[in-house]
């Protein structure tokens, strides 16, 4: 079979795979609280299902590729602060997720993608600077390592996404709703969408009953879902999900990805296409504080050589 399950696999037998033809996928989400009506898992679950369709759309495109599914890592950072949410420092996912590219960089793998379901800033950036390292590092051998999954957030969030899912929901997606989308940010809409589609089982009944619950972006802070609302947990609109809003948004970005490793393995450089605009903003950045502090030191310093 041309996907393979990396636990699955003796160490022969991921060696003769071809590096020009396989992408190894890395699910890299953490457990967080998502309200009373999803598990902590739903992060992890999206990163796992979007790793799978895209090794499945990935061999599709091409029955001579092969797709290497690694084993889920529940970690993450940048979560919000609630029982059940599993909190890990920034600097320790970069150097997480670098360490993970870097043991298939080393040895020829030349298509690594990061999948990725939760959609903090802090994570996003934390995951595009280890694809950003590894990257650099193993040029030479026509490395990429690529977690897409941040400029796709970012584009949800300025709302470029409504539209589209309105087209690909053949309009049960209404124009209200797709308008709500920017707003709907934890557990809401989109993600209850996704897991009625993934997992329903686990989907509490509840959803359907729950009223909105928004927050204007500039005001959100970690403690965020524990203060807005009733404090259980969601930011949107949870009881407007459909199943079909999830298995549409799963389309999407199956095709979407599809293309972008089309032209990895065409030997595009396709470092314009995977970053999120949440790296241009400093205080997202993994180092932010440490230079900061640097900074503020270099600047007592030269004060006090220049007064004394």
């Amino acid at each position: 079979m041309p996907i393979h399950r990396l636990e699955e696999l003796t160490w022969r037998q991921l060696d003769q795979l071809p590096r020009d033809r396989t992408a190894i996928l890395l699910p890299i989400s953490p457990l967080e609280e998502h309200g009373t009506h999803l598990p902590v898992g739903m992060d992890g679950f999206t990163a796992v299902a979007l790793a799978e369709t895209c090794a499945d759309e990935f061999v599709t495109r091409d029955p001579g590729r092969h797709a290497v599914l690694a084993p889920l890592v529940p970690l993450g950072t940048w979560t919000f602060d609630m029982v059940g949410s599993v909190k890990v420092r920034q600097r320790v996912v970069r150097e997480l997720a670098s360490d993970l590219g870097e043991s298939f960089a080393r040895y020829g793998f030349r298509h690594i993608v990061v999948t990725n379901g939760h959609g903090a800033p802090g994570h996003i950036v934390a995951l595009e600077e280890a694809c950003d390292r590894i990257t650099r590092r193993y040029r030479s051998k026509g490395v990429q390592m690529v977690s897409p999954f941040g400029p796709m957030v970012s584009r949800y969030f300025e709302g470029q996404y409504g539209a589209e899912l309105a087209a690909e929901t053949q309009g049960e997606l209404s124009a209200e709703q797709a308008a709500h989308l920017p707003d709907d940010i934890h557990a809401g809409m989109f993600e209850t969408s996704l897991l009625l589609h993934l997992k329903p089982h686990l989907v509490g009944p509840e959803y359907r009953t729950l009223p909105p619950v928004l927050m204007p972006k500039e005001s959100l802070g970690l403690t965020s879902a524990q203060v807005a609302g009733q404090g259980l947990g969601y930011l949107g609109y949870p009881a407007s999900a459909r199943a079909s809003f999830g298995e549409a948004a799963v389309r999407l970005v199956r095709r979407e990805l599809g293309e972008l490793l089309d032209r990895m393995v065409a030997g595009e450089d396709v470092s314009a296409l995977v970053h999120s605009s949440y790296g241009r903003i400093p205080y997202f950045r993994t180092d932010f504080l440490r230079v900061l502090l640097g900074a503020a030191l270099a600047l007592v310093l030269a004060i006090w050589l220049f007064w004394r």
